[in-house]
């Protein structure tokens, strides 16, 4: 499956270029933020005659984000759970088969004297929290997903992507194990530690 994720910067700026990188690269599914557009104003037509189905979380000129897939998508969230107050359009998630995806938009926080900054933090909290809950229920709950095997990348501080764990196993207890170094990237790779600390190094 290829799963592509496109920062469009408005749906109106990319309408001609979006379907056209669709027909060429083909993704089977395309994730896609700033779309900055409510729901209903969102094109889906254009993206269903190329056979993708479509989910949006739109928000008038600000925001937005969307996921394009030719499988079925299920059980779709809009928002991230706990703060029904949040009206800003940041995240949307749906299985595409036995495969979770999401589409984030992540606050920028400036500047860090005003508001901003503590929405980001509490955002970024959230969605923490979230991802740590999904690991634990998905990854471990069932029996059939203990001891699942992860590859995670995370970037250096050069911008570079590096692989983190190269045989990751997270056991019933929760806990990761065998932590590849990441050389001289710069960032250390984590011990055994709990699912918490694996979402904040890799999120």
């Amino acid at each position: 499956m290829r799963v592509a994720t496109f920062n469009i910067n408005g749906i109106k700026a990319r309408i001609d270029a979006l379907p056209q990188w669709l027909d060429e690269a083909q993704p089977d599914v395309a994730i896609l933020q700033e779309i900055k557009s409510v729901d209903e104003g969102f094109p889906r037509e254009l993206f269903e005659d190329r056979g993708y189905n479509v989910e949006t979380h739109g928000q008038k000129s600000f925001n937005g984000v969307a996921i394009l897939s030719k499988l079925p998508l299920e059980d779709v969230t809009r928002g991230l759970p706990v703060d029904d107050s949040d009206e800003q359009a940041r995240y949307i998630e749906a299985f595409v088969g036995d495969l979770r995806v999401a589409s984030i938009y992540l606050p920028n926080g400036n500047p860090t004297d005003s508001d901003k900054f503590p929405y980001k933090l509490a955002w970024m909290d959230r969605l923490r929290d979230h991802v740590a809950g999904l690991l634990k229920t998905e990854a471990i709950g069932s029996p059939e997903r203990a001891n699942r095997r992860f590859q995670l990348l995370v970037a250096d501080r050069r911008g570079e992507m590096k692989t983190a764990q190269s045989d990751v196993v997270i056991d019933a207890s929760g806990v990761y194990r065998n932590p590849a170094s990441l050389g001289d990237g710069g960032i250390p790779a984590p011990g055994e530690e709990d699912l918490g600390d694996l979402v904040d190094y890799h999120i």
